[in-house]
């Protein structure tokens, strides 16, 4: 088994930890290694408040769940949780994984 195929739960990272929803932007489908125009999906901005560790969930859909403009314009921290959701290690440029 290859260490970057690994997909640890989610809630076995975060734990107990809430997650407050930072910013949403798309991501991009590659073909032949290169950016295309066309949207895969979402990646939400998050940090857990135990910690204050920053990630992003990728969710594949054709509309975001929430925009931009409505996560700014928002008084009030937004919580957010997710289902079914699997955190990849992934290596970095100086060669550790992460």
């Amino acid at each position: 088994m290859l260490f970057s195929r690994l997909e640890i739960p989610l809630n076995v990272i975060v734990k107990e930890a809430n997650l407050i929803l930072l910013g949403v932007a798309p991501y991009y489908e590659y073909a032949d290694g290169k950016k295309t125009d066309i949207i895969a999906g979402y990646r939400y901005n998050v940090v857990e408040d135990a910690n204050f560790e920053k990630f992003s969930v990728k969710i594949a859909s054709s509309e975001p769940i929430i925009t931009q403009k409505e996560i700014d314009a928002s008084t009030a921290r937004l919580y957010v949780q997710f289902d079914n959701a699997f955190a990849k290690p992934y290596q970095s440029f100086s060669g550790s994984y992460d």
